[in-house]
């Protein structure tokens, strides 16, 4: 078994690799050619831990065989994984959000700063709040889809994207306890 979780932590770090690495498989594809199919592939964040998934999956039936292989997976719960996404589709549907946008808005009149940055403060920290009360998956969607709307759509410095991520992430760990 030793084996196969070392197999499994290299593939989950090319995994998040190829994460990062979307940008060159997309010029790859635009380039067109006769892999330009396989690149555009390659190329799409959805995909990209299915494909690694099933890379794993792979790996695991030529080391531990089909049958094992099958017990094993057959043994695990996917209860949580699919609550979490579940929850997730909900928070980002337009019902979910638009109501959290109307509750912004109300906040941003009371603050008595620019609506800008009172919004920003509100997404920032309200929001990530109330992952106790909606969970934090769910407050991590309706934060991200507001950066997303008011932030992340201007041509602004990556830095500021970057570290406002991180900034929300923590926020969402730190709220959600």
């Amino acid at each position: 078994m030793f084996r196969i979780e070392f197999i499994a932590s290299v593939l989950l770090i090319l995994a998040v690799i190829h994460t990062f690495s979307i940008s060159i498989f997309s010029k790859l594809s635009k380039r067109g050619g006769i892999h330009s199919g396989i690149w555009h592939s390659l190329s799409e964040i959805e995909i990209v831990f299915g494909i690694w998934a099933l890379i794993l999956i792979a790996f695991f039936i030529f080391i531990e065989g089909l049958e094992h292989t099958i017990l094993y997976i057959n043994s695990q719960k996917f209860t949580e994984p699919m609550f979490i996404f579940s929850i997730m589709i909900v928070a980002g549907s337009y019902p979910i959000f638009d109501f959290c946008r109307k509750i912004v808005k109300l906040f941003c009149k009371i603050l008595p700063i620019k609506n800008e940055l009172s919004n920003f403060f509100l997404v920032m920290s309200i929001i990530p709040l109330s992952g106790s009360l909606i969970t934090e998956p769910a407050a991590m969607t309706l934060a991200a889809m507001f950066l997303r709307d008011y932030y992340f759509h201007e041509n602004r410095k990556i830095h500021f994207k970057y570290l406002t991520i991180a900034v929300l992430f923590v926020n969402v760990s730190i709220g959600g306890f």
